[in-house]
């Protein structure tokens, strides 16, 4: 059965003591200094130049949130979610990429962490139709009280979106991107994000007034 995960509250309940703060458990995974040739193969990153410790720690703080937020709408797995941090990081260590600042590295964290969810063939919704009920997880800075469904339903209706249109509803409505964010984490235009938004609202009006 799964366990209840709820990503607005701080710690998140993902398996870190605290979201963008890893554990030691992850944190010793990391590569502490160029990348061997074994890392890389099991990783399928290039070696780099090694990140030092206080830029990558300093990234998991500000960031680690939204990377795990971002990987578990996409997976729909606190496994999956916990393997893609990890490989996300991991990633970050041993790329040569220069950030001109932090909404540079941000976006780059969320477009890897949505190409690496991309990557992984055993999807959770690809091939269940759990709910997002047995999660927990509340729509952040929704406002729905008038609305005659429930988060669970809301989730389950966002769970049924094709994947094009679930990622730009988590990164706009979640993680409160603004459209340009979001079209440089996706590789699309802006006009695409908002047609995809305004698709992705119609299909889950039409879903969840089949719930209600």
């Amino acid at each position: 059965m799964a366990e209840n995960v709820n990503p607005n509250r701080e710690g998140g309940g993902l398996g870190c003591e605290t979201l963008g703060r890893p554990s030691r458990k992850t944190w010793d995974k990391l590569p502490s200094g160029p990348c061997s040739r074994q890392r890389r193969e099991e990783r399928d990153v290039p070696q780099r130049v090694a990140r030092d410790d206080a830029f990558l720690r300093a990234a998991m703080r500000d960031h680690g949130a939204s990377v795990l937020r971002l990987a578990l709408s996409q997976t729909g797995s606190r496994a999956d979610a916990e393997d893609v941090y990890q490989d996300v990081f991991v990633a970050l260590a041993c790329c040569d990429t220069q950030f001109a600042d932090d909404d540079h590295l941000r976006a780059w964290l969320l477009r890897t962490t949505l190409n690496r969810c991309r990557d992984l063939a055993r999807s959770w919704w690809r091939r269940h139709a759990q709910s997002f009920d047995a999660l927990g997880i509340e729509v952040a800075q929704a406002e729905k009280d008038d609305a005659p469904w429930t988060d669970a339903q809301l989730w389950e209706a966002i769970r049924r979106l094709p994947e094009r249109y679930r990622a730009v509803v988590h990164l706009r409505y979640v993680e409160q991107l603004p459209a340009d964010a979001i079209a440089a984490t996706c590789g699309i235009s802006e006009s695409a994000v908002r047609t995809r938004l305004s698709r992705a609202m119609r299909k889950l009006r039409v879903y969840l007034g089949g719930m209600s």
